[in-house]
């Protein structure tokens, strides 16, 4: 994918990545209609919408040593499903009453990436958004951010809804995530489904998609265990 071959060259590091391997969702969430296995089997002819959902909530950046750089890229996201309305951004899943930290707004096209960095001091988070031919459309800064627990929520007329299932409406599940295979081993997707179920959500989970790939080696960006906001067990490997 291009944003692949952008953060490679940024960064230096090498492609592909090692593989990312995720306990899978117990149990599996029902994904209706052919769309989101349509577009899988464009990007990830391996993954299987049905079967190959990953237990994760938030993400966690890990450092290889205790000295935290005070710049650097951490991570970087693509739409390879863009988002009519509202926005997609990231927040901190250990408050209990988050700030939302938009990444993309409505218009962002598939294609469109950004690159994620959590600052330090003051501790903050700064996001630059390319749009598909690479041109750069924003640069926003915002205060705070907490790299030991990532989460993403989307925001639309139908309410804000979050990686974390118990911020939901019926602490249902808006977003799953899979590990990518082949070339895309050690990357990770996460697939949308814009509504709640009593605002009639159709749950195909393809209506916004995000193709995420952490930088490596260094700096990693781990996925967590699935868990209630208060409680956050990190995986690190």
């Amino acid at each position: 994918m291009l944003l692949g071959l952008i953060l490679a060259s940024l960064l230096g590091y090498p492609s592909p990545l090692p593989s990312l391997l995720l306990n899978p969702r117990s149990p599996q969430i029902t994904v209706n209609g052919s769309g989101l296995q349509s577009l899988f089997s464009w990007l990830d002819d391996s993954l299987d919408v049905h079967a190959d959902q990953g237990d994760v909530e938030l993400l966690s950046v890990q450092y290889p040593s205790s000295s935290f750089p005070t710049s650097s890229e951490l991570f970087a996201l693509e739409l390879v499903a863009g988002i009519t309305t509202g926005s997609l951004g990231l927040y901190a899943g250990h408050e209990v009453a988050p700030v939302l930290m938009p990444i993309f707004s409505a218009g962002a096209g598939t294609g469109w990436f950004a690159f994620v960095s959590f600052r330090t001091p003051p501790d903050r988070v700064v996001v630059n958004v390319y749009d598909e031919s690479g041109q750069l459309r924003t640069t926003t800064v915002s205060l705070g951010g907490d790299r030991s627990g990532i989460g993403f929520y989307l925001q639309n007329a139908n309410g804000t809804f979050y990686t974390q299932d118990t911020r939901n409406p019926g602490a249902r599940a808006q977003a799953l995530w899979y590990a990518g295979t082949g070339i895309n081993n050690g990357t990770l997707f996460f697939a949308w489904e814009d509504q709640a179920l009593a605002q009639g959500a159709d749950s195909d989970f393809d209506d916004v998609v995000v193709y995420l790939q952490p930088p490596w080696p260094g700096p990693r960006t781990t996925p967590c265990e699935r868990t209630t906001w208060g409680v956050l067990k990190a995986r690190f490997r």
